[in-house]
């Protein structure tokens, strides 16, 4: 939707159901989505959207919670927020593996992780 948001709050859209488009290109699908969108003073509301979906993430499951900005005066218009934080995980953890399995082979010792500083 075109236009600013009047009344904006972050909040969470709940997938129900998808179909994708042909809409696409190499990295992401769009699709054409219902969800439950929530955020604070505004219901649980029904809203069709179009969310771009990275394909390393399809097939995408009903109950899917994306972040979302949403307008509380109209709910329909939404915009999703990417998360690079939680879709970079995966390759951290695969990278801080890969360098512990190197060590080894190496013959080096590797010190056990930290705990978390509180």
């Amino acid at each position: 939707m075109v236009g600013r948001m009047k009344d904006p709050v972050e909040g969470a859209a709940t997938l129900v159901s998808c179909v994708e488009t042909n809409a696409r290109n190499e990295f992401d699908v769009v699709l054409i989505a219902q969800v439950i969108v929530q955020a604070e003073g505004l219901p649980p509301t029904a809203v069709e959207a179009n969310p771009g979906i990275p394909l390393s993430q399809m097939p995408i499951a009903p109950g899917t919670v994306w972040k979302v900005r949403v307008d509380r005066q109209n709910p329909k218009h939404l915009k999703f927020l990417s998360d690079q934080a939680d879709a970079d995980a995966p390759v951290t953890a695969g990278r801080a593996e890969a360098e512990q399995i190197a060590a080894k082979m190496r013959g080096e010792t590797t010190p056990p992780p930290s705990p978390p500083a509180s």
